[in-house]
């Protein structure tokens, strides 16, 4: 396990940081950009960083790590509530969240790998997220229309017309935006070389996954959502239940799964048959093949190679 001299805590907001070093208890607010975070990390060389996710404002922060080579964690912000109540800090400021923030690093730097940072596919994120959203707003649409008429309709028709051509601009956007980077071009390419993987899918696994390929087929798999945990208390022992996990992920494995099972590809098509033969329900199945799929693109993009059938 990788030594740290000190562990710092960064709350993130729109335009400052605060900052607390474990250590030594200091505390400082600096601006939220790249030179400022780039400075604090060239201040304390060897040290565990860690933040919260907030949307996208951790972002400068996130690529000052990686342009210094330093490890950072971006933590779930319910996580960092829990182990507030669990050290019984319940207070809530700005400095006071930047010190919790450094007390589960020094936690989490124990368990979990750094988070991954890759600068150049910020604009894939960017574009896959306005188009999730661009597919809420067309169901949306299409649910109105089940039930209006008359000008309501015409207007709900007009949005859905909007929404959809929104949606293939976005989809456009999307593949020149990894068409224009040569490591994710490559990267897609070894992605939609597995049976369902479909551009879309590809980039939702840059954008969303950017940790595959440094995984273990376990963990890989429970950031998918699609591990079984266990549930065992006393003399009870239940079925495990698969939780967690990035949900747009796991949405878009399940596109590709049920892709690759309806046109017959192997061996995901014959392993959701043969679990489906031994009784399994369909929703078991074909998480299994999820499950699957996600350890072979880990396994591929680990070994920079494309998919071949065993």
């Amino acid at each position: 396990m990788t030594e740290y001299n000190s562990f710092i805590g960064v709350d993130v907001s729109r335009h400052h940081l605060d900052i607390h070093i474990l250590s030594t208890g200091h505390q400082e607010r600096i601006a939220n950009s790249f030179e400022a975070a780039s400075a604090l990390m060239a201040r304390h060389p060897g040290a565990a960083f860690a933040c919260e996710a907030t949307g996208g404002y951790e972002r400068a922060l996130l690529h000052a790590a990686h342009a210094c080579g330093q490890a950072i964690w971006r933590l779930h912000p319910a996580d960092v509530h829990a182990f507030g109540r669990l050290v019984g800090q319940r207070a809530k400021s700005d400095p006071i969240d930047a010190c919790k923030i450094a007390r589960a690093c020094a936690c989490v730097a124990e368990t979990r790998k750094p988070t991954h940072v890759r600068p150049h596919s910020d604009a894939v994120r960017d574009l896959v997220m306005l188009r999730s959203h661009c597919l809420d707003m067309i169901t949306l649409w299409r649910g109105h229309l089940t039930r209006l008429s008359g000008a309501a309709r015409r207007i709900a028709t007009r949005q859905l017309q909007h929404a959809l051509r929104m949606k293939a601009e976005l989809t456009a956007q999307i593949a020149a935006a990894i068409a224009a980077e040569d490591t994710l071009e490559e990267q897609a390419k070894r992605l939609t070389s597995l049976p369902g993987v479909g551009p879309i899918t590809a980039a939702v696994l840059i954008a969303d996954m950017p940790e595959l390929g440094t995984l273990s087929a376990r963990q890989a798999a429970a950031l998918a959502g699609v591990a079984p945990h266990p549930r065992q208390s006393g003399s009870r022992q239940k079925t495990g239940r698969c939780s967690g996990g990035r949900s747009r992920l796991r949405r878009t494995l399940y596109m590709a799964a049920l892709a690759a099972i309806r046109a017959q590809k192997d061996p995901f098509a014959g392993c959701y048959k043969h679990l489906r033969e031994n009784g399994k329900p369909h929703k078991i199945a074909i998480t299994a093949v999820m499950r699957k799929m996600i350890v072979a693109l880990n396994q591929i993009t680990k070994e920079k190679r494309n998919w071949k059938p065993a």
